[in-house]
C-alpha cells in the first residue's frame, strides 16, 4: 500500500528553485564568480587566485564553477572581457557627448578613458598586467583589443584630417604605437610607489596624442638634409 505523503524529491533542474529559474540560477552564480574574479585577480593577482578561493569568496561550488567556466583562465578572460566592455562604452559615450572640436574630443576621450581603468585600479591591473603571459590564445586575444582601441585612434586622426587641421596618410602603425603608449604609462602610474596626480598622467597623454597626430604625414619620409662642404680657399 503506497503512502499517503508522496515522498519530497528534488526539483527538477528545469523547474523554479527559490523563486529562480535553472537559467537564472546559472546567471547569478556567473555573475558572483564575475565579482569574485575582479577582485581576487585585481587586487592579489591571477597566480595568488586558485578556484578553491573564487568558489570561497563567490559561494559557488567548484561543481558549478565547472559547469559555467571550464579553466580558471576562461574566467579571467570573461573578468576581462567585462573590463574592456565597460571602458569601451565609457569611450563612445565621451565620443558622441564630447566637443565638436577633434582635437578636444581626443581629450575629452582620453580624460574618460583614463578615468574608467583608474578610478577602479582592479581593471587597470587586470587589463594591463594580469592577462599578460597566460597563454598564447589569452594573448591573441588581448592583442584583439589593442587593435580595437587603435582603431578608434586611426578614426580620430582620421576625422581631424577631413577637418584640415593634420595631413591626411596612414595612420595605422601611429595608432597602435599611442595604444601601447597609453598602456605603459597607465602601468607606471599603477606600479610606481609615490602615485602622480592623474591629471597630470592625462596631460601626458593629450600632449603626446598632439605630436603624433598633429605631426607631419607618417606615411611620408621627410626629405633629407644635406650639410654643405665649406672649401676652404688656398
Amino acid at each position: 500500500m503506497r503512502s499517503s505523503k508522496a515522498a519530497a524529491s528534488p526539483p527538477s533542474p528545469s523547474r523554479p528553485y527559490g523563486g529562480q529559474s535553472k537559467l537564472e540560477r546559472e546567471h547569478a552564480r556567473r555573475e558572483r564568480l564575475l565579482v569574485a574574479g575582479l577582485e581576487l585577480f585585481g587586487t592579489e593577482g591571477y597566480a595568488s587566485a586558485p578556484i578553491e578561493r573564487l568558489c570561497g569568496l563567490s559561494g559557488v561550488t567548484a561543481r558549478h564553477f565547472y559547469e559555467l567556466f571550464p579553466t580558471r583562465e576562461a574566467l579571467l578572460k570573461a573578468v576581462y572581457d567585462e573590463v574592456v566592455t565597460a571602458v569601451h562604452a565609457s569611450v563612445v559615450e565621451a565620443l558622441s557627448k564630447g566637443p565638436d572640436d577633434p582635437m578636444d574630443r581626443i581629450a575629452h576621450t582620453l580624460d574618460a578613458f583614463v578615468h574608467a581603468y583608474l578610478d577602479d585600479p582592479r581593471r587597470a591591473r587586470i587589463a594591463f598586467l594580469e592577462v599578460i603571459g597566460v597563454s598564447a590564445e589569452l594573448e591573441r586575444h588581448r592583442r584583439s583589443v589593442i587593435h580595437a582601441f587603435a582603431f578608434v585612434i586611426r578614426a580620430q586622426a582620421e576625422a581631424l584630417a577631413e577637418d584640415g587641421r593634420v595631413e591626411s596618410g596612414d595612420m595605422t602603425l601611429p595608432a597602435i604605437a599611442l595604444t601601447g603608449a597609453v598602456n605603459e604609462l597607465l602601468v607606471e602610474w599603477m606600479t610606481r610607489g609615490a602615485r602622480r596626480p592623474m591629471r597630470e598622467l592625462i596631460d601626458v597623454l593629450v600632449g603626446l596624442f598632439r605630436s603624433v597626430i598633429e605631426g607631419s604625414n607618417p606615411s611620408r619620409k621627410a626629405p633629407v638634409k644635406t650639410k654643405a662642404r665649406s672649401r676652404k680657399t688656398k
